[in-house]
C-alpha cells in the first residue's frame, strides 16, 4: 500500500498538470479524499464529487471517494488515517502539518462568477437595514456569530482584523457564538438572530447565485473589493487558498524517484514537466532523481 500511495502521490500531482496521464496500478484501491465541509456535507459532495469522478476516469485501478468532514472531525479523520488525502483551509492545514506531518501537494484555485482566484479572505457583514452597524467599532455590544474556532476565512482572519481595530471579541461582543457552517452564519444574520457575522469571501456571492439570498439584503463592513481588484467582497487582507495534502506520506524523494524510474512513460512525463516553462530552468534536467527533487522544492 505504501508503494501505491507513493506512486499515486506522483500520479495525482502530475495529473493536475496533464490530464492525459493514466495510472499503471493493477489492483483497484479505494482512495478516500477528506474535504472540509465548510457549508454542509451535502453541498460538499455536490461541489467535490466531480473531482472524484474525474480521477476515477483518468486514474485506472482506483476508486476515489469524497468524505465530507466537519470542522470538529477533520483532525480525527487524519489521526485515525481514515482518509488518504485531505483538502482544508490554511489554518487547519498548518495544524495538520504540525501534528500529523501532512504534506501539501497543491494550492486550490477558486473559480466563481467567471473569476479565478488563489486567494481568499474574511467577511464581516450585517443586514443592509442595520444603519447602526457600518464600521468595525459599531460591533461593540452586538450579538455576533462566526463559523468555527478553526475556520480560517470564517473566523481567524476576521479575528485578527478585529483585534487590529481594537475589538476584543470575548469582551466587546454582547454575545458570541459559532454556527459551524458558513450557511448557518448567513441564515442567522438574515433572520436577525444575531446582529453581525463572519464568513469567508465568496460565500455571499455563491449563495446569491444559488438563489438562497439576495445580496442587496446584506452589508459588508470595510469591503476592500475595489482596492484589491478582487471579484469577491472581503473585509480582511487576502490569504492563500485551501491546500490539497497527503497525511504523512512517509516516503523520501529517493523512493519517489525509484518508483518513477520503473515506468519509462512516467519518467518522460516528469522530465517533460520540470523542463517546461513552468519551472523556468536554465539547464536541461535529464536525471529522474534530480527532476523529482526540483519538483518537490517547487511545491
Amino acid at each position: 500500500m505504501k508503494k501505491f500511495r507513493c506512486y499515486f502521490f506522483c500520479i495525482l500531482s502530475f495529473l493536475l498538470f496533464s490530464p492525459q496521464i493514466l495510472s499503471a496500478s493493477n489492483s483497484k484501491v479505494d482512495i478516500f479524499i477528506g474535504v472540509l465541509a465548510k457549508r454542509s456535507p451535502e453541498q460538499c459532495l455536490q461541489q467535490w464529487q466531480p473531482l472524484a469522478e474525474y480521477l476515477n476516469k483518468n486514474v485506472t485501478g482506483s476508486n476515489f471517494i469524497i468524505v465530507p468532514l466537519g470542522f470538529k472531525k477533520i483532525d480525527t479523520a487524519v489521526a485515525e488515517k481514515s482518509v488518504d488525502f485531505v483538502l482544508s483551509n490554511p489554518a487547519i492545514y498548518v495544524n495538520l502539518e504540525k501534528k500529523f506531518r501532512v504534506t501539501r501537494i497543491v494550492t486550490m484555485e477558486n473559480r466563481l462568477l467567471g473569476a479565478h482566484s488563489s486567494q481568499f479572505g474574511g467577511v464581516l457583514f450585517t443586514k443592509s437595514n442595520r444603519r447602526d452597524i457600518r464600521t468595525v467599532a459599531n460591533l461593540k455590544g452586538k450579538d455576533f456569530m462566526a463559523v468555527s474556532p478553526t475556520s480560517f476565512g470564517g473566523w481567524l482572519t476576521s479575528w485578527r482584523y478585529l483585534e487590529k481595530k481594537g475589538i476584543d471579541p470575548h469582551s466587546h461582543f454582547k454575545k458570541f457564538d459559532f454556527g459551524y457552517s458558513h450557511d448557518a452564519v448567513v441564515r442567522a444574520v438574515q433572520q436577525e438572530k444575531v446582529d453581525a457575522g463572519a464568513i469567508r469571501s465568496g460565500i455571499l456571492e455563491l449563495m446569491a447565485l444559488e438563489g438562497k439570498i439576495d445580496l442587496q439584503d446584506f452589508y459588508v463592513i470595510d469591503d476592500k473589493r475595489d482596492s484589491t481588484n478582487s471579484a469577491f467582497m472581503h473585509t480582511t487582507r487576502l490569504y492563500p487558498e485551501w491546500a490539497f495534502a497527503m497525511p504523512d506520506p512517509a516516503v523520501s524523494v529517493a523512493e519517489v524517484a525509484a518508483i518513477i524510474e520503473q515506468d519509462m512513460a512516467m519518467v518522460a512525463k516528469v522530465l517533460q514537466l520540470v523542463n517546461s516553462a513552468f519551472f523556468g530552468l536554465f539547464q536541461k534536467v535529464e536525471s529522474p532523481t534530480r527532476a523529482v527533487n526540483l519538483w518537490v522544492l517547487k511545491q
